[in-house]
C-alpha cells in the first residue's frame, strides 16, 4: 500500500503537472486561462499514487494553508494570474505529420468537417503516434488515430502552436489534410449495422394491448373432456351431504373396528 502524500510534496506535484511541465501530461490551457477539471482528472489517473486527488482535494489544499496557483471553478481549473503568469503559446511551423486520437463515434463528423475546437481553443496534436494513441485511451478504451498532413495544411494557412515537445495546438484542420486509417473506415459500416438488428428485434415484439386473451394453440372447452372420465360423465358437482345424515353403510368404520378386537380376544 502507498504511502500518503504529504500536503506540501502534493502542492509541488500538481503545480508541475498543471503550470510548470503540463505539456509532459498533455495538459494545455485555453486562451481564457482555464482546463477543464475532467481532463486534469483524466491525468492524475495514470498515476497509481495520485488516483485518490478529488475536487474536494483542491478545497482542503486552500484550507489546509497550502495555496495552489490556480482555483476550481466549478468544473474548470483557472489560473491565478498573479500566482502564475499566462503566456501565450508561440507560432511555429509543424513538421510534416502530426497524429490525434479521437472517439470512433466521432469519425464521421471528422470525415465530413475536419477536426474542429469545439469546447477547447485549441486542438491537441502530437508527433508520435503512440502518444496519441495513448492520451485518446483517456476518452475512450479503443480510439481512432488520425494523422493530419501538417505542413501541407500549415501552407494553406493553417496555424500551429508549440505547446512543448512533440506538443502542438492548433484550432482547426479542414478535412482535406485529415488522413483516415483504412481499418476505421472498413470497421465503421458494419459497426453501424451490427447494433441495428437489435432495435428492429425489439420492435417486433407485440405490445400488451395487441397479445389476445386467448393467446395460445387452442381454448379447452368442456367437450374436449368427453371420454376422459366416462364413468362419471358430464355430471355437476356432488350434493354435500347434511352433517345430520348418517351414511348408509350400517356400522360404519367403528363397527369393523370392534370385530376385530373381540378376534383378538377369543
Amino acid at each position: 500500500m502507498s504511502q500518503p502524500v504529504p500536503p506540501k510534496t502534493l502542492v509541488k506535484i500538481l503545480t508541475t503537472m498543471v503550470c510548470t511541465l503540463p505539456h509532459e501530461y498533455g495538459l494545455f490551457w485555453d486562451d481564457d486561462g482555464t482546463m477543464p477539471w475532467k481532463e486534469f482528472y483524466w491525468a492524475l489517473q495514470e498515476d497509481p499514487r495520485l488516483r485518490f486527488v478529488r475536487e474536494s482535494t483542491l478545497k482542503e489544499m486552500a484550507l489546509l494553508g497550502h495555496p495552489l496557483p490556480f482555483v476550481l471553478d466549478g468544473s474548470r481549473l483557472r489560473r491565478i494570474a498573479d500566482a502564475w503568469p499566462i503566456a501565450p503559446y508561440p507560432e511555429v511551423e509543424p513538421p510534416d505529420r502530426l497524429f490525434a486520437g479521437i472517439r470512433p463515434r466521432h469519425l464521421a463528423v471528422v470525415r465530413d468537417e475536419g477536426l474542429r475546437a469545439l469546447h477547447r481553443s485549441y486542438i491537441p496534436l502530437w508527433a508520435r503516434r503512440d502518444t496519441a494513441e495513448r492520451m485518446g485511451r483517456r476518452r475512450t478504451a479503443q480510439p481512432v488515430v488520425l494523422e493530419i498532413r501538417a505542413r501541407e495544411a500549415y501552407a494553406a494557412g493553417v496555424l500551429f502552436y508549440r505547446a512543448g515537445e512533440d506538443f502542438f495546438l492548433t484550432k482547426a484542420v479542414d478535412a482535406a489534410y485529415v488522413v483516415l486509417p483504412l481499418t476505421a473506415l472498413e470497421e465503421g459500416p458494419e459497426k453501424e449495422v451490427a447494433v441495428r438488428p437489435s432495435h428492429r428485434h425489439r420492435a417486433s415484439v407485440p405490445s400488451k394491448d395487441e397479445v389476445r386473451a386467448d393467446f395460445g394453440s387452442f381454448r379447452v372447452e368442456a367437450q374436449h373432456l368427453q371420454g376422459l372420465f366416462a364413468h362419471r360423465g358430464l355430471q355437476g358437482p356432488r350434493p354435500k351431504a347434511s352433517s345430520g345424515e348418517k351414511s348408509a353403510k350400517k356400522g360404519g368404520w367403528k363397527e369393523g373396528a370392534r370385530k376385530e378386537r373381540r378376534k383378538r380376544e377369543v
